[in-house]
């Protein structure tokens, strides 16, 4: 450690090996916390059982919250003393080892027999420890940066369980105050559960109005199953070809790539059917008007090396209006756009796709995307009606996103401060 490092040891704190913490708080080894350590045992897939006699934690069963989701943790029909022998106890914590190494939960005991996956291991903790307080710790850079140094590199990576104990952390010296610490941030991660199921239900209510709302295909009769209260008579059948434009994306050389210049839109910057700006690539290159975006333009992945990304697709608003797009996208222009807009994300379009993808190459072509068929109401008024319903639902489910991730942001700054004793709760 360097004098001007030691020059900025506040008062009432020590500089230790896992930084400034208070001077009654110790750096420990987290072995020195554990009582036992196991994996879980080892089964076949036939084992799993809807009347089975336990439970088995997988890593896709902690969520990044750490929290252990129990609802969808499957049965298997495994032997008693097998059970027995691996069987968690109340506040036990489950560490994943294998592709999510060091995601945690706490184990809280609901009547039935549960054990730690094979790809897991199970960690009991002795007198000194507040299971609680280590599932927050793990959710550190602390953590994750020393469990980094001894992940066994692979297809998926790997914890070995010896690693374990020689990680580092700070403790405070009381159970009370370790405790408090879990509790302030657990208050914070039910406010964070508690808007993620809101928002699922909101999406579940604006899918329904979907299929509610708009037309089904030629399967189905020539109106919605429902309409909006004021609008009545049939609605009609079209091809995307009839109603606007399909325009395929901009080619571009290495060379034109530069750290500034014109916004070349890729299926990366479409995520979850919104724009998205975090992986962004410009060139340099001469744009032909028609390859810039205008505000309203659908943007459409249209060639990818995965299937499942083929067709998503978002609006152009004003951040990359007069912007360009790739190669392996289309844009989609037309007066209707506002109403299309929801057709492109709903079950048609969808299949539509699927049923169209290349046998070797995952593309949709602009000829193929102008043969699709939509449903659209024959009075404008009703199309617009239909849109601004959905987009209104849309702005609800967005503002509760966006307080999601203030919610997101206030834990990780509790974090900081509570978990290295900036902070005092007692």
């Amino acid at each position: 450690m360097n004098n001007s490092a030691e020059a900025k040891v506040e008062v009432g704190f020590k500089q230790t090996e896992v930084g400034l913490i208070p001077e009654d708080w110790s750096c420990i080894k987290f072995g020195e916390l554990i009582s036992k350590l196991c994996y879980g045992p080892r089964f076949n897939s036939k084992d799993y059982s809807k009347s089975g006699n336990v439970k088995t934690i997988r890593g896709t069963d902690i969520n990044s919250l750490g929290d252990i989701l129990y609802e969808q943790v499957p049965i298997a029909q495994l032997p008693t003393v097998l059970v027995n022998e691996h069987k968690l106890i109340d506040g036990d914590l489950v560490m994943i080892t294998t592709a999510d190494c060091g995601l945690t939960g706490v184990y809280l005991d609901d009547g039935f027999s549960y054990i730690a996956s094979a790809y897991a291991v199970r960690i009991s903790l002795n007198k000194k420890a507040y299971p609680l307080f280590f599932k927050y710790i793990y959710q550190t850079n602390l953590a994750t940066e020393q469990i980094e140094l001894y992940i066994r590199k692979g297809t998926l990576g790997n914890l070995p369980g010896s690693d374990i104990y020689k990680l580092k952390f700070p403790l405070p010296p009381t159970l009370f105050e370790q405790k408090a610490i879990a509790t302030a941030l657990s208050d914070v991660d039910e406010l964070i559960n508690s808007l993620e199921k809101l928002i699922a239900k909101k999406k579940a209510i604006k899918q329904g109005a979907m299929q509610e709302l708009l037309g089904f295909g030629s399967a189905q009769p020539t109106t919605p199953r429902k309409r909006l209260h004021e609008f009545s008579g049939d609605w009609v059948e079209r091809k995307l070809g009839e109603i606007g434009d399909c325009i395929i994306g901009l080619t571009y050389s290495p060379s034109d790539v530069s750290d500034l210049g014109t916004l070349v839109l890729r299926s990366s910057n479409i995520q979850n059917n919104k724009l998205s700006f975090n992986d962004n690539v410009y060139v340099t290159s001469d744009i032909p008007e028609k390859l810039r975006n205008q505000m309203g333009d659908i943007l459409i992945c249209v060639r990818n090396g995965s299937r499942n990304l083929i067709g998503k697709s978002a609006k152009i608003d004003e951040r990359c209006s007069g912007e360009t797009f790739g190669a392996f996208m289309s844009i989609f222009r037309s007066k209707y756009n506002d109403f299309l807009y929801h057709c492109f994300n709903s079950y048609p379009i969808k299949k539509q796709i699927e049923e169209n993808l290349g046998a070797t190459i995952n593309q949709i072509t602009n000829k193929t995307l102008n043969s699709f068929d939509v449903w659209m109401p024959k009075d404008e008024k009703e199309m617009y009606s239909i849109s601004n319903l959905l987009d209104d639902m849309d702005l609800e489910i967005d503002s509760l996103e966006t307080k999601k991730e203030k919610y997101k942001s206030v834990k990780a700054g509790m974090m900081q401060e509570l978990l290295t004793g900036k902070i005092r709760l007692v």
